[in-house]
């Protein structure tokens, strides 16, 4: 399954169905982290957050990018610890995000 949802994204990704394939990436991700493979998450969602620009601005925009980074926060935080920039920019993201509402 976890194979078949990246190269769902990857097929997305290629026909530049950009919303399909951040949701193909999220749940790939997400996929990932059951699974303990943190690296591989980390850049699942990257990728993700990568294209996320390529959405028009809406809130529900804001609030995949809220999801991302909340979920990236986590493989993070087990590779690298929870004093790295990186987690701090993710959560702080998160939290900047989360006020939007």
């Amino acid at each position: 399954m976890d194979r078949s949802v990246a190269l769902l994204s990857t097929r997305a990704k290629c026909k530049r169905d950009y919303p399909c394939a951040i949701r193909y990436l999220q749940q790939a991700g997400e996929n990932a982290l059951q699974r303990a493979a943190n690296h591989e998450a980390i850049t699942h969602l990257r990728t993700a957050l990568a294209l996320l620009p390529t959405l028009p601005d809406t809130p529900e925009r804001t609030q995949r990018e809220l999801t991302l980074q909340a979920t990236l926060g986590v493989p993070l935080v087990m590779l690298k610890g929870y004093a790295a920039p990186e987690v701090e920019q993710a959560y702080a993201r998160a939290w900047e995000l989360s006020q939007q509402w």
